[in-house]
C-alpha cells in the first residue's frame, strides 16, 4: 500500500475513532451523574424508613398502614441499590473501553507519524532523482 494511501486510510479510522470516543465519555458522563441522582435518592428513602420507624401507633390499621409503608421503602432501597450496582458496572465498562480507544488512537497516531515520515522520505527521494537527472548526475 502507497505510503499517501496508508496515511489517509489511517487518519480516516483515527477520525472514526475520536468520535467514539466522544461517545464514550459522553455516555459516561451520564452514568455518572445518573449514579449521584440514585444515590441522592437512596438518602431520601433512608431519611423516610428512619422518619416511619419514630410513629406511635394508636389503632391496628394505623401500624398495617406503616408496615406497608415500611415494606414499600425497603423494597425502593433494594432497588436503588442493585441500580447503583449495575451503572457502577456499567460505568466500569465504559471506562476499560474509553481506555482501549485511547490506547487505539495513540497507536494510529503513531503510524501516522509514520506514514508521513515514509511519504517524506518518498519525496526527498523523487526530487533527489529529479535534482540528479536534470544535472546529469547518474543515482
Amino acid at each position: 500500500m502507497k505510503p499517501t494511501r496508508r496515511k489517509s486510510v489511517l487518519e480516516k479510522i483515527a477520525r472514526k475513532n475520536l468520535a467514539d470516543t466522544a461517545k464514550l465519555k459522553t455516555q459516561l458522563v451520564e452514568q455518572q451523574n445518573h449514579l449521584i441522582e440514585i444515590q441522592d435518592l437512596i438518602v431520601r428513602v433512608r431519611d423516610l424508613q428512619e422518619n416511619a420507624q419514630e410513629s406511635q401507633f394508636v389503632s391496628p390499621t394505623e401500624l398495617r398502614a406503616a408496615r406497608w409503608y415500611s415494606l414499600k421503602l425497603s423494597e425502593q432501597f433494594t432497588i436503588l441499590n442493585n441500580r447503583v450496582e449495575f451503572i457502577e458496572s456499567e460505568i466500569n465498562n465504559l471506562r476499560s473501553m474509553s481506555r482501549t480507544q485511547s490506547l487505539k488512537n495513540t497507536k494510529l497516531d503513531k503510524l501516522i507519524a509514520e506514514a508521513k515520515n515514509m511519504i517524506r522520505i518518498e519525496r526527498d527521494r523523487e526530487q533527489d532523482k529529479k535534482a540528479s537527472f536534470v544535472y546529469g548526475v547518474k543515482a
